[in-house]
């Protein structure tokens, strides 16, 4: 498990690296610093982020997110398991440093800031939805 997390993490920096060698500067005006400098995101409120460093000043906080929307597991896919993560997590008897884990990340599918039973109602209704993975989530969510 730890070595698909540090995989992961080299993964994301890995992209990250690519995108500033292939755009130089130009990869800056991506990203929107003024969310950086109201707060919105910030290394206090980003749990899973990139920072862009310049003259040794935090520039800005890219956040970043890696792997799959309700696969609480981090099996790679979503199945009742994650439903069952998220269930033991809020019934308090999840493993040590799930909340610190990308599965608990994932977890909170409907993006609310909190892991609560819409989660795990909503990964149990994207395994009886039809379609993409992107369509179920839109049905699920209506966005």
């Amino acid at each position: 498990m730890k070595f698909r997390k540090i995989l992961k993490t080299t993964l994301c920096t890995a992209a990250a690296v690519s995108a500033f060698l292939a755009f130089g500067l130009d990869a800056f005006s991506l990203v929107d610093f003024s969310a950086g400098e109201s707060g919105l995101i910030s290394n206090e409120t980003t749990k899973y982020k990139v920072n862009i460093v310049a003259d040794g000043k935090t520039a800005a906080v890219v956040p970043i997110g890696i792997g799959v929307r309700g696969d609480a597991d981090e099996s790679g896919d979503i199945s009742l398991y994650d439903a069952v993560a998220i269930s033991k997590y809020i019934m308090g008897i999840a493993p040590e440093n799930f909340e610190s884990s990308l599965g608990f990340a994932m977890s909170d599918t409907n993006l609310s800031g909190n892991v609560d039973l819409y989660d795990a109602i909503n990964v149990a209704k994207y395994l009886i939805t039809q379609g993409t993975h992107e369509e179920r989530w839109q049905k699920i969510l209506g966005s």
